[in-house]
């Protein structure tokens, strides 16, 4: 991923020069601080979607832990896909309210009612380190939604049904 004001050369160049651009040039390869310092550039210049998600996966290619991406934490720098604009995407960040996809189903039912990070499901999974690092965890749809079963006002608790429910349960999930 190219970052502005340095060239890529690593594709130009065989793998035996490594140590000759490292130790005798002394250029220094990318840094995770570096690429940060980038997305975050790319953020402030509305770069186009698809190059802040190549930062990001660049960055997560680095394994990035929660001290490394302090400064993303108000930085619009994460496309969210807008359920109120028809699918639209834009950039936002951290303190935002949206959701990030982590089963397909919950993202087929929610997809028209709530923003959402856009990255497909494998992509999410790709990215575990970097949202793991940023601490979205408590984002995940899985984790967002609550599962409610309501009857009308003439239903009675059947006592005999409810505990060989219970029972059946047990037995498959022990």
């Amino acid at each position: 991923m190219p970052v502005e004001g340095r060239a890529v050369i690593g594709a130009d160049y065989p793998e035996a020069l490594t140590d000759f651009f490292l130790t005798f040039l002394r250029i220094s390869p990318t840094t995770l601080r570096t690429l940060v310092e980038a997305l975050v550039s790319l953020g402030e210049s509305r770069s186009s979607v698809e190059s802040i998600k190549e930062m990001i996966k660049a960055i997560n290619r680095k394994d990035p832990e929660r001290q490394d991406l302090e400064s993303l934490a108000t930085s619009n720098v994460l496309p969210i896909r807008r359920h109120v604009s028809h699918g639209s995407i834009t950039l936002g960040n951290l303190q935002e309210t949206f959701a990030i996809i982590d089963n397909t189903k919950l993202s087929a039912i929610f997809q028209d009612h709530v923003d959402l990070l856009d990255f497909s499901l494998e992509e999410v999974h790709e990215l575990a380190p970097f949202l793991g690092g940023l601490g979205l965890q408590s984002k995940y749809l899985s984790r967002l939604y609550t599962t409610q079963t309501s009857c009308d006002e003439n239903g009675t608790a059947d006592e005999r049904l409810t505990r060989k429910f219970t029972d059946r349960a047990y037995e498959i999930l022990r």
